[in-house]
Protein backbone atom coordinates (compact mmCIF):
# COMPACT_ATOMS: atom_id res chain seq x y z
CA UNK A 1 0.00 0.00 0.00
CA UNK A 2 1.13 3.66 -0.39
CA UNK A 3 -0.23 4.42 2.67
CA UNK A 4 1.70 3.30 6.42
CA UNK A 5 -0.53 1.03 8.23
CA UNK A 6 0.10 0.88 12.36
CA UNK A 7 2.00 -2.60 13.42
CA UNK A 8 -0.92 -5.01 14.90
CA UNK A 9 -3.47 -3.36 12.37
CA UNK A 10 -5.92 -6.37 11.09
CA UNK A 11 -7.42 -5.85 7.49
CA UNK A 12 -8.66 -8.70 4.89
CA UNK A 13 -6.67 -8.87 2.00
CA UNK A 14 -5.82 -11.01 -1.36
CA UNK A 15 -3.10 -12.82 -1.78
CA UNK A 16 -1.73 -11.57 -4.88
CA UNK A 17 1.57 -14.04 -5.11
CA UNK A 18 4.53 -15.20 -2.55
CA UNK A 19 8.54 -14.77 -2.31
CA UNK A 20 9.36 -18.05 -2.25
CA UNK A 21 13.04 -18.23 -0.31
CA UNK A 22 14.90 -20.37 2.02
CA UNK A 23 16.09 -18.50 5.58
CA UNK A 24 18.98 -20.76 6.98
CA UNK A 25 18.23 -23.25 4.81
CA UNK A 26 14.40 -24.02 5.83
CA UNK A 27 11.75 -22.67 3.27
CA UNK A 28 10.48 -19.48 4.33
CA UNK A 29 8.07 -17.93 2.08
CA UNK A 30 6.56 -14.50 2.39
CA UNK A 31 3.13 -13.79 0.97
CA UNK A 32 1.97 -10.49 -1.04
CA UNK A 33 -0.89 -9.59 -0.95
CA UNK A 34 -3.20 -6.14 -1.23
CA UNK A 35 -6.30 -4.76 0.82
CA UNK A 36 -9.57 -6.04 -0.59
CA UNK A 37 -11.42 -2.96 -2.36
CA UNK A 38 -14.16 -1.54 -0.23
CA UNK A 39 -16.85 0.90 -1.78
CA UNK A 40 -16.64 4.35 -1.96
CA UNK A 41 -12.41 4.60 -1.36
CA UNK A 42 -10.29 3.24 -4.56
CA UNK A 43 -6.85 2.32 -3.91
CA UNK A 44 -4.46 2.19 -6.59
CA UNK A 45 -3.92 -1.53 -5.39
CA UNK A 46 -7.49 -2.53 -6.27
CA UNK A 47 -6.25 -3.82 -9.47
CA UNK A 48 -4.01 -5.97 -8.33
CA UNK A 49 -5.47 -9.81 -9.00
CA UNK A 50 -1.91 -11.52 -9.35
CA UNK A 51 1.45 -10.69 -8.42
CA UNK A 52 2.63 -10.25 -12.05
CA UNK A 53 0.43 -6.93 -12.35
CA UNK A 54 2.55 -5.04 -9.86
CA UNK A 55 5.01 -2.60 -11.32
CA UNK A 56 8.22 -5.02 -11.92
CA UNK A 57 10.06 -2.39 -10.19
CA UNK A 58 7.68 -2.73 -7.36
CA UNK A 59 8.19 -6.44 -7.29
CA UNK A 60 12.16 -6.08 -6.79
CA UNK A 61 11.64 -3.80 -4.28
CA UNK A 62 9.93 -6.20 -2.36
CA UNK A 63 12.15 -9.21 -3.09
CA UNK A 64 15.15 -6.73 -1.80
CA UNK A 65 13.42 -5.65 1.00
CA UNK A 66 12.47 -9.43 1.98
CA UNK A 67 15.95 -10.86 1.53
CA UNK A 68 18.61 -7.51 2.85
CA UNK A 69 16.92 -7.18 6.08
CA UNK A 70 17.04 -10.67 7.33
CA UNK A 71 20.71 -10.74 5.83
CA UNK A 72 21.58 -8.02 8.46
CA UNK A 73 20.23 -9.77 10.97
CA UNK A 74 23.01 -12.61 10.14
CA UNK A 75 20.61 -15.26 8.15
CA UNK A 76 21.57 -16.92 5.14
CA UNK A 77 19.07 -15.89 2.22
CA UNK A 78 18.50 -18.29 -0.65
CA UNK A 79 16.17 -16.61 -2.95
CA UNK A 80 14.30 -19.09 -5.54
CA UNK A 81 11.27 -17.29 -7.37
CA UNK A 82 8.29 -15.71 -6.89
CA UNK A 83 5.11 -17.20 -7.44
CA UNK A 84 1.42 -16.69 -8.70
CA UNK A 85 -1.58 -16.71 -6.41
CA UNK A 86 -2.18 -20.46 -6.69
CA UNK A 87 0.79 -21.46 -5.72
CA UNK A 88 0.56 -19.27 -2.99
CA UNK A 89 -2.35 -20.98 -1.39
CA UNK A 90 -1.70 -24.34 -2.16
CA UNK A 91 1.26 -23.12 0.07
CA UNK A 92 -0.90 -21.90 2.54
CA UNK A 93 -2.94 -24.76 2.49
CA UNK A 94 0.03 -27.21 2.86
CA UNK A 95 1.49 -25.24 5.68
CA UNK A 96 -2.19 -25.31 7.69
CA UNK A 97 -2.09 -28.89 7.39
CA UNK A 98 1.05 -29.40 8.70
CA UNK A 99 0.71 -27.09 12.25
CA UNK A 100 -2.84 -28.74 12.72
CA UNK A 101 -0.89 -32.26 12.83
CA UNK A 102 1.52 -30.81 15.14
Amino acid sequence: MSKKLFSGCLITVRVIGSVRLSKNGVENDRLVAVPLPSAGAPKTTDGYKEIGDLPRSLTDEIVEFLTSYSRRQGNVIDFHTVVRSNEARKSIKSTMKAFAKK
